[in-house]
């Protein structure tokens, strides 16, 4: 949906005005027009979903960014740039070499350093708070990690909800 300049200034303004009339709720109809289809049935049961506050606040920015976006034009196809920027920062990295070689690194130091605070420590103890203290500071990322994904998944996994996609 491409629009002329006049258009395009009026939706402009329409964005822009924060006291009068806002255009709100509209990236779901365009993202995932296969809602209409939906009984209302469904849709409350989707609105029960635990992740759909998530969810709805990824799509007011996407909405936000949509709307900057398309000050001069294709409202729709800002929407999906917008929402696909989103989705590729909910999916984590892909591990490269050096995400490996960084991660060996800090392992090491992290042990070495276990190592030194613990050399005083003798007998079967020694080695256990050794790697005790060397395995916390992993673990803490880990727990970090997980979290952080669980989050993001959250709303990707309502988005697939909607799809039809149910391997969230």
């Amino acid at each position: 949906m491409t629009m002329d300049g006049l258009h395009s200034q009026v939706i402009a303004r329409r964005f822009g005005d924060e006291q009068g009339w806002q255009l709100r709720g509209y990236s779901i109809p365009i993202l995932f027009p296969q809602i209409g289809d939906w009984t209302w049935q469904d849709i409350a049961d989707l609105r029960g979903d635990s992740n759909m506050a998530r969810f709805r606040a990824v799509m007011r920015e996407v909405e936000t960014a949509a709307a900057d976006e398309a000050a001069g034009g294709d409202l729709e196809a800002a929407a999906h740039h917008a929402y696909e920027r989103h989705l590729a920062d909910a999916v984590p990295a892909l591990a490269g070499i050096s995400s490996v070689a960084k991660n060996t690194t800090v392992g090491f130091v992290i042990g070495g350093i276990a190592g030194f605070l613990t050399m005083g420590v003798t007998g079967p103890g020694g080695p256990l708070a050794g790697a005790a203290l060397g395995v916390v500071p992993g673990a803490a990322a880990g727990v970090r990690d997980v979290l952080r994904q669980r989050k993001a998944r959250g709303w990707v996994a309502v988005g697939n909800r909607i799809t039809g996609n149910r391997q969230a």
